[in-house]
């Protein structure tokens, strides 16, 4: 007879079938007839642990490729054979998932190559959504220097960053501005980020067109011009005009009363003073520039004195020995008549008050001779000027 362990299986020698989960051991021993035992025999049934697989889920950007992967364990402890519904084989895959979902399922298979039951799992890739970008701008185009606005625009939530294709640089942010210093035709690019780092990006192929400028500029001649010759040349000295503008006394807010559109003006001044010349230049595109500079028109020094005088003819005529002056500092003259023995018979301050001819405080008439003036006056520069001669009364 056979004695089993375990007993369940009676006492007879099998065989028999048996479906351990773990690995387990079997023992019989024999008595013959007589009462004879042999001794005990035992058998091991080994059983492998289950193939247990771990596929990794992963998100991606729509469009984007990403890789997927599966670890497989247990079983005969391989190596293990990845089949994947998708057709792929192998560990690990790169997958870019069709376009219209949220979320794509790869589901793996792995078997051991042994006795061990083939197991699945899923790698489910999360799709994360591209924004749909736009770019706006009131104006495209303008004069340099430029300032250009920018508006960013999208579906979902993201961060915008521009490049302005001037080599300026990047800049972040919805809605800015940019100043452009140089004439062009320039890219703009916007590049949009969402907080799952998913990029879209456009660029717009000669977005921006800067024309350049005019530059103003011009000389005048004479500066300081003076009463006697006021007359004023201007010289064009500015590049890539087409049209000028001259103001020949600017002034804010009053201006515009004194103007030229020639090129190379002149213009006479009535009056001593400074005056601010304006010139603005307009080329072809409608771009302007101006130009500022200040033109003097000084007072002329002149002094002249005559040599006679009739103050006795009674004929109303040449009556007074009178200088003329111009430009002069009018609290400054002095004027003093002497005759012939040095002794002073006259002095004035007043220009306007010339020597009528007469000596001891205007009570007599002075006779036909030859006296000696003197003046001393400053100019309008503040400059002295000492003159000496001498007038004749004649009859």
């Amino acid at each position: 007879s056979y004695v089993w362990n375990p007993s369940s299986f009676g006492t007879t020698g099998g065989p028999f079938v048996v479906t351990p989960t773990t690995t387990t051991s079997y023992t019989v021993a024999v008595t013959d007839a007589n009462g004879c035992f042999s001794a005990a025999s035992v058998t091991t049934v080994f059983v492998n642990p289950q193939i247990a697989v771990n596929a990794t889920d992963v998100t991606a950007c729509a469009g984007s490729p990403v890789v997927i992967s599966a670890s497989a364990s247990g079983g005969n402890g391989g190596p293990y054979t990845y089949s994947w519904s998708n057709g792929v084989n192998g560990a690990s895959q790169s997958v870019t998932p069709p376009a219209g979902f949220t979320s794509y399922n790869y589901i793996v298979t792995v078997n051991d190559g042994g006795c061990s039951i083939s197991i699945t799992d899923t790698a489910t890739v999360t799709i994360n959504p591209l924004p749909v970008i736009f770019m706006v701008t009131p104006d495209t185009a303008g004069c340099e220097d430029f300032l250009a606005q920018f508006t960013g625009l999208s579906n979902i939530p993201v961060t915008f960053t521009w490049n302005y294709g001037d080599g300026s640089g990047t800049q972040t942010g919805a809605n800015v501005e940019h100043l452009y210093t140089s004439s062009g035709s320039f890219n703009v690019t916007l590049t949009a980020t969402t907080a799952f780092g998913c990029i879209s990006s456009t660029t717009t192929n000669q977005f921006i067109d800067v024309y350049p400028s005019p530059i103003a500029g011009f000389t005048s001649s004479p500066n300081p011009a003076t009463s006697t010759s006021p007359e004023v040349t201007f010289s064009d000295q500015s590049s890539g005009a087409l049209t000028w503008q001259w103001d020949f006394t600017y002034t804010v807010p009053q201006s515009g009363f004194n103007t030229s559109t020639a090129q190379n003006p002149s213009f006479i001044y009535t009056a001593t003073g400074i005056y601010q010349v304006q010139q603005v230049v307009t080329n072809s595109f409608g771009c302007t520039d101006t130009a500022y500079n200040t033109v003097e028109v000084v007072p002329e020094y002149v002094f002249y004195a005559p040599n006679a005088f009739t103050p006795a003819n009674n004929d109303g005529k040449n009556d007074t020995f009178t200088p003329s002056i111009m430009g002069y500092d009018i609290d400054s003259y002095e004027m003093m008549i002497f005759d012939r023995w040095g002794n002073m018979i006259y002095r004035t301050t007043d220009l306007n008050k010339g020597w009528d001819g007469r000596a001891n405080d205007g009570k007599d008439l002075a006779q036909i001779d030859v006296y000696v003036w003197k003046v001393n006056v400053l100019d309008f520069a503040k400059k002295e000027h000492q003159y000496i001669g001498t007038v004749t009364i004649v009859k």
